[in-house]
């Protein structure tokens, strides 16, 4: 996966075999290679847009839309944020309804799933309308926070099952994404599907397994160097035992749901970050260590780090976590008031140019567009699953990398996407009038432009415009020509980086 980009380069004039299309694959390989993708790790290509509200909406949505634009610069920077912010489900019930349409499971709890016939079409079904929700929902910044929080809590949906991960997200990652920290922990602690996950699901006085309180320090609070030791992790493990889920053969109405099974619980005297817990605390154990790790000054600094990085990239920004660790402390964890900090045109402006993650190079193409996806299906299996990064499935505790160089040496799938889809070969339920998206340009500049506006929110570098416009001179400006010259810009690492 960390190969040099440049030992991905030699395939390419094989990537569009499209069939009945007619993109000239001679041409798409001239044309990659001159927009300078081969170059795609190199921060040196990618863009640098000084405007704080292309910058903002950038990095806080899946592509801004020119909707987007125009509604950003009449909000303001700040409104902008703070409409994002307040938003509600009932903003959006556009998207909401379709999901609810297309997938209905997604909205069922795990006691109503639990003998739903096909639980590997549940985890389909809840990986599909995730995406879509990426693509369509107004409320993208909402959508953004709950990606970051998708790979701080991380699962992995195989060894889970859909049945209990739905009601995870629901009640875990998208019911708190915007709320407060301790709060989110807690109900992941809470959850039956993190219990399963983790194997804290049958660990007992008899055979306590230390996964979760492994990773509840290391990945969910602390941070790797959070000043926890072995000793800590055993005896934290031992105030979680009991902490199962109602399995599906047990009586009642809340299978797959978290329980408390006191006859498991190893009831003896603990110590957990020096703090001493009395025999006899039964539920009261696990609750204990909770309430010590929520306030720690390392879960302030370790969330606060990981969502600079989220937000502005790889760089020196160590004043600016130390005030968003304070804001942390000074809020009780507050996910909104930690975002302000976060988001402001100077930090923006600073930030370092970033990869797109597949998933978000593939929803800002399809939002940005405008294409009707009638089945996630084609895009989940042939792109999104080459590409790495297909959600819910990747198997470690620690969530998808959020570093450039992970990222920046498989290239072949984020090209063969956008090339793909303008090859109109990507699936018949993926619909898109190219012709109208560029506004039936008749001139090559006329074509820049139309791209320029749709895709780079009217401000593209000029080494692309000019590396685009000699491309579509001299070509018949008919449908495939206007078709190539997207995909080339999409390609471009202009678009590829944010």
């Amino acid at each position: 996966m960390e190969s040099n980009a440049t030992e991905n380069l030699a395939p390419v004039d094989e990537i569009v075999d499209h069939g009945e299309a007619t993109l000239d694959r001679r041409a798409l390989l001239a044309g990659v290679t001159a927009l300078g993708v081969a170059g795609l790790a190199a921060s040196s290509e990618a863009q640098t847009q000084a405007d704080p509200i292309l910058k903002l909406l950038g990095r806080a949505t899946y592509g801004a839309t020119s909707a987007d634009v125009t509604e950003a610069r009449r909000l303001g920077f700040t409104g902008w944020i703070e409409r994002q912010l307040t938003m509600t489900t009932a903003d959006n019930l556009v998207c909401e309804n379709e999901v609810k349409r297309r997938w209905p499971r997604v909205f069922m709890t795990s006691p109503q799933l639990v003998d739903v016939p096909d639980d590997w079409l549940t985890s389909v079904y809840l990986q599909d309308a995730t995406f879509y929700r990426m693509v369509y929902s107004k409320r993208q910044l909402f959508e953004r926070m709950c990606e970051f929080f998708r790979d701080h809590l991380s699962m992995y949906i195989w060894k889970v099952g859909g049945w209990q991960f739905v009601d995870d997200q629901n009640n875990v990652i998208r019911k708190h994404a915007l709320g407060k920290f301790p709060d989110m922990l807690r109900a992941s602690a809470h959850s039956g599907a993190m219990m399963v996950y983790l194997d804290n699901a049958y660990s007992g006085y008899w055979g306590p397994n230390q996964n979760y309180a492994r990773e509840f320090f290391e990945l969910h609070t602390l941070s790797p160097t959070g000043g926890y030791t072995q000793s800590d992790v055993i005896n934290a493990t031992s105030c979680w035992t009991g902490w199962s889920f109602h399995f599906p053969w047990d009586a009642g109405t809340q299978k797959g749901q978290w329980l408390y099974r006191a006859d498991w619980h190893a009831d003896g005297v603990k110590t957990v970050l020096g703090r001493g817990i009395p025999a006899g605390g039964g539920l009261k154990d696990a609750d204990t260590v909770i309430n010590l790790v929520v306030n720690h000054p390392n879960t302030a600094k370790f969330l606060a780090k990981k969502m600079v990085r989220f937000f502005l990239g790889e760089g020196n920004f160590a004043t600016l976590e130390t005030a968003v660790a304070n804001t942390y402390r000074t809020t009780g964890g507050d996910i909104k008031a930690m975002i302000r900090v976060i988001l402001t045109p100077a930090n923006l402006g600073a930030a370092a140019p970033k990869l797109k993650r597949p998933n978000t190079l593939f929803a800002s193409i399809l939002r940005q567009s405008g294409a009707k996806v009638e089945s996630m299906d084609w895009i989940r299996w042939s792109y999104i699953n080459q590409a790495g990064q297909e959600i819910f499935n990747w198997a470690p505790p620690n969530g998808y990398p959020d570093k450039n160089g992970y990222w920046a040496g498989y290239l072949l799938p984020r090209w063969n996407m956008p090339l793909a889809m303008m090859a109109n070969w990507l699936h018949p339920t993926i619909k898109l009038d190219v012709n109208k998206l560029v506004s039936n340009a008749t001139t090559p500049s006329g074509l820049v432009a139309a791209i320029e506006r749709v895709f780079f929110g009217g401000v593209m570098p000029t080494a692309d415009k000019t590396r685009l416009l000699h491309y579509a001179t001299g070509k018949t400006m008919d449908e495939w020509t206007r078709r190539e010259t997207v995909a080339l810009a999409l390609c471009a690492p202009s678009y590829q980086w944010m």
